[in-house]
């Protein structure tokens, strides 16, 4: 954890009672330093659990599909810390995929409202057709998930940052796409019943 030096203004021979005191001291001060940091761990996961729950209660409440998608990009950046999230949406009649909600600083910068890409655009493309999350690094790392929902795949969550995920990361980015997902499936299910 770190390293606790103890010195005098005048030399001084320390007796073993006072190198004893001293390693009690510092394993006490170790002690300390784990605990807050281990305290500081838990508030973290708390309150990414908050913001879990606040966006399922969202997705389960809404019938508004742009005000879900929308919290959901906002959740991304909230929980992520993440500098940009991006839910692309796949149009199937038309085939492309457009930007159906993004959120997080810069984003004004990252589009100028809603936009569309051909689904032949090549990472976007890669991630829906593999159905598999990719990860580029550099000075911004990118994030990209697709959107699956049974066998078909509906978008891609998409989330810039100035530095990797963690492992934890990446495992709360795929339930926030999984919540996604979901709500794009359900929103589609309900515009076939009508």
């Amino acid at each position: 954890v770190g390293v606790m030096a103890c010195m005098t203004r005048t030399g001084r021979r320390w007796s073993a009672d006072d190198v004893a005191k001293g390693e009690a001291l510092a394993t006490a001060a170790a002690v300390a330093i784990r605990n807050a940091r281990l305290h500081g761990e838990t508030q973290e996961r708390l309150a990414r659990l908050r913001g879990l729950t606040a966006l399922n209660h969202v997705v389960t409440s809404s019938d508004d599909l742009q005000q879900v998608l929308g919290r959901i990009a906002e959740t991304s950046v909230e929980l992520l810390r993440a500098d940009v999230a991006r839910v692309w949406v796949v149009d199937q009649p038309n085939g492309r995929i457009r930007l159906a909600a993004t959120h997080g600083r810069d984003s004004e910068d990252v589009s100028e409202g809603p936009a569309a890409l051909l689904l032949d655009d090549p990472f976007v493309a890669m991630v829906l057709a593999s159905r598999v999350a990719r990860y580029s690094g550099g000075s911004v790392y990118r994030a990209s998930i697709p959107l699956i929902a049974g066998e078909r795949a509906l978008g891609v969550l998409d989330l810039l940052t100035r530095a990797p995920h963690s492992p934890e990361e990446v495992e709360l980015l795929t339930l926030v796409a999984a919540k996604a997902a979901t709500t794009l499936e359900n929103a589609r299910l309900y515009a076939e019943m009508r």
